[in-house]
């Protein structure tokens, strides 16, 4: 296991030859051991900009590495948690990426020597890293309302759940409740990072920070959706035309008219249970 982490920083002088000019090392509390390898080069790759912002802010800078971490850290549509705070400490550089065996030289060679990592290979730093992916849709008709999640998980299973809510519900209530469960199944799998998927651009720009949630009947349900959304490593949300989004949507409907067995859209409730309780707690502080 690596309990520290190191990087170089050099420049080329007026020969042409690259001199080495700053040496970083940190070392890793326990929680960011446990990060896998593509995540303990990000947070290196950070904390060497921060470190070094005075030298690197008015320059291009070359990242040598062995995968592409500016690409895997700074194209991707929302990233929370670690991996959001270092696309802030990285969005301010003007980085570009050289893969590590197109360069060479005697100062990374000593630097490569001294740190030899001959237990990973390159296509295994991925590992680890893979989403989970979960669809979600709400509906609400004049017969009640209905939830529908479908998680992807990262070998490839389906799992597909509907849920029958509460019939005082409006659509847009009715999709933050499908989030809501969506995420706390997930969590309750101790799932960490999840791609996910809905149709409502309402929710889904709320939650990015593109709408502000207004809505005296959202709130709650915004809030709760935040607070679980915390709780991952990495969670991003996209929206989806509704098209894409269809069996998600068809199955809400359905569990909304009850032509789902009781049995199966029972086993949902519980996962309701966390946020009825916060709103009933909530009311009552009013």
């Amino acid at each position: 296991m690596d309990y520290s982490l190191c990087s170089l920083f050099s420049q080329g002088n007026d020969k042409g030859y690259k001199q080495s000019t700053y040496y970083f090392s940190k070392s890793l509390n326990v929680k960011a051991q446990k990060y896998s390898d593509v995540e303990k080069l990000c947070l290196t790759l950070s904390s060497t900009a921060v470190k070094l912002r005075h030298y690197l802010l008015p320059f291009e800078a070359l990242v040598i590495a062995r995968i592409d971490l500016i690409k895997y850290i700074l194209t991707r549509p929302l990233l929370r948690g670690k991996l959001g705070k270092w696309i802030v400490a990285l969005i301010e550089y003007s980085l570009t990426y050289i893969p590590q065996k197109a360069v060479k030289g005697q100062v990374l060679a000593r630097f490569l020597a001294d740190h030899p990592n001959k237990d990973t290979k390159e296509e295994e730093l991925y590992v680890g890293i893979v989403p989970w992916k979960m669809m979600f849709d709400g509906s609400e008709t004049s017969d009640g309302a209905g939830a529908r999640v479908v998680f992807l998980s990262p070998v490839g299973f389906i799992h597909q759940f509907a849920f029958q809510i509460t019939k005082d519900c409006s659509n847009n209530q009715a999709e933050y409740e499908a989030l809501i469960i969506g995420l706390e199944m997930l969590l309750e799998m101790h799932v960490m990072y999840v791609h996910i998927f809905g149709d409502s651009q309402l929710v889904v720009k709320q939650i990015n920070g593109k709408f502000k949630c207004c809505a005296v009947g959202l709130e709650i349900n915004f809030s709760y959706a935040m607070y679980l959304l915390n709780k991952f490593d990495d969670a991003i949300i996209t929206h989806v035309p509704r098209i894409e989004n269809g069996d998600a949507n068809l199955m809400a409907q359905l569990a909304s008219r009850q032509l789902i067995p009781s049995e199966l859209l029972n086993t949902g409730l519980k996962y309701l249970d966390n946020f009825h309780q916060l709103v009933r707690g909530t009311n009552k502080s009013k």
